[in-house]
């Protein structure tokens, strides 16, 4: 997410506020976990995965980060593509992943320490590609039934590639005296909700978290699938790997 001026706007606001299937398809998807595609990150390599058995709220998709990749990272801004497992297609609306490194944040006072985006797409990589801050479809919201109800929509301009960010202003690094550790956004574009995004702090990823917590839920879904409802962050000792995922998957 590269989003400039409107975080600010964001920070004020918060310190006011102080293999998819149809559940009625017979046919069972393979169990087990898959990975998708290696890049090297740092020192290191990510990768995404996903994990399931027969209930899709046994689910887990998301991405593992080797311990290595938080050194070498580059002092510039990076983005890393990530395709999705085969063994993924058509059990949850997201199609593709991109891994974002902020190398200094955002120039805001919120979001500015070094921090991971994690963009999990709802479109194909071509319609990705089109977004453009200079097309009308920016401005298109869609239905406000489809985002979360406290989620605001500070980024009037949006980003190329992405979209328009929504945020959740109750989130804690918006309450005085909070810090930006982890938190959970969503995009939209052309009226869809194109992404859903955590965003992760280099720093909060070095205290090894072993963290769950809820996603926010819209009232509504624009297109029938499974969708996660809790997010977590883990840390895998042996393996010293990162594993930022969602989970709790639940048709909707």
């Amino acid at each position: 997410m590269r989003i400039t001026p409107w975080m600010a706007a964001v920070a004020a606001m918060g310190l006011i506020m102080s293999c998819h299937k149809d559940d009625d398809n017979d046919e069972k998807p393979q169990q087990g976990i898959f990975y998708g595609n290696k890049v090297n990150v740092g020192n290191g390599i990510a990768r995404s995965f996903i994990s399931h058995t027969d209930d899709h709220d046994q689910m887990e998709l998301g991405i593992t980060l080797s311990a290595s990749a938080l050194q070498g990272l580059s002092a510039n801004e990076q983005e890393f593509e990530l395709d999705m497992p085969k063994e993924a297609a058509g059990l949850t609306p997201f199609d593709h992943i991109a891994l974002g490194w902020m190398s200094h944040g955002h120039p805001d006072p919120v979001y500015h320490l070094p921090h991971f985006d994690i963009h999990f797409y709802m479109i194909s990589k071509a319609e990705q590609e089109t977004i453009s801050p200079d097309k009308p479809e920016m401005g298109l919201l869609p239905d406000l039934k489809f985002l979360p109800p406290e989620y605001i929509n500070p980024d009037l301009t949006g980003v190329p590639k992405m979209g328009r960010h929504w945020v959740d202003p109750t989130g804690p690094e918006f309450q005085p005296g909070g810090k930006f550790t982890t938190a959970f956004l969503m995009g939209t574009y052309n009226r869809k909700v194109v992404f859903w995004e955590p965003m992760i702090t280099r720093e909060y990823l070095t205290t090894k978290p072993d963290t769950v917590m809820a996603i926010p839920q819209p009232p509504a879904f624009q297109q029938k699938s499974h969708y996660p409802t809790r997010y977590e962050i883990r840390f895998d000792q042996q393996k010293q790997e990162y594993r930022i995922l969602m989970s709790g998957f639940e048709h909707r």
